[in-house]
């Protein structure tokens, strides 16, 4: 599987030198109490993966997220204005990978559920939090089990050189042309 992840240029360095790239915890994040509802749908995709992945290693304890189907071909608007960064593309066996929905996936991280075909009526207010965790089953897919427009993302243990099929240097422009403008908020007219 044909896999493609944004990382900052010291990563690619890294891999160049010693041969692979796994999570670093403290790249995600600083204070792991101020992002708990974060930490916790984190947590919650490693128990996945390492309940459908074979042989995930015990050592890593966060995922590499990687873009499996993303219309998005200029990527040089992600990231800090003026930080460099690496495109990195490569590919995996399949079972070494496990896809979501990352529309679905921004709930999860925000804690709340998933619902089916946008039942808003099928959580009460006061869910308890293994219900909700439940509910985020529903951001996995399969390969070609998604629609056109459908952001698709894996989650991958380790990039390791020789799986890295093509690599693009960019330095980031900042947020795309327009984004702090009005264009962007829904029209009403």
């Amino acid at each position: 599987m044909k896999l493609t992840t944004i990382q900052p240029e010291e990563v690619w360095k890294l891999i160049q030198k010693t041969g692979e790239f796994v999570c670093n915890p403290k790249e995600i994040v600083s204070d792991e109490k101020e992002f708990d509802a974060l930490l916790s749908a984190y947590r919650w995709m490693v128990d996945v993966m390492r309940a459908r992945i074979p042989n995930s290693p015990k050592d890593i304890k966060y995922p590499i997220w990687a873009w499996y189907h993303n219309e998005v071909d200029d990527f040089n608007y992600w990231g800090v204005k003026g930080q460099k960064y690496v495109v990195i593309t490569f590919e995996v066996p399949d079972d070494q990978v496990l896809l979501s929905d990352e529309m679905e996936w921004t709930c999860a991280i925000m804690g709340g559920p998933i619902y089916e075909n946008d039942n808003w009526d099928e959580f009460p207010e006061d869910a308890d939090v293994e219900t909700i965790q439940n509910s985020w089953y529903r951001v996995l897919r399969s390969p070609g089990k998604y629609g056109p427009d459908d952001l698709i993302q894996g989650t991958v243990w380790r990039i390791r050189k020789e799986d890295v099929v093509e690599t693009r240097e960019f330095v980031s422009l900042g947020s795309y042309p327009g984004a702090e403008d009005d264009d962007l908020v829904e029209e009403t007219a």
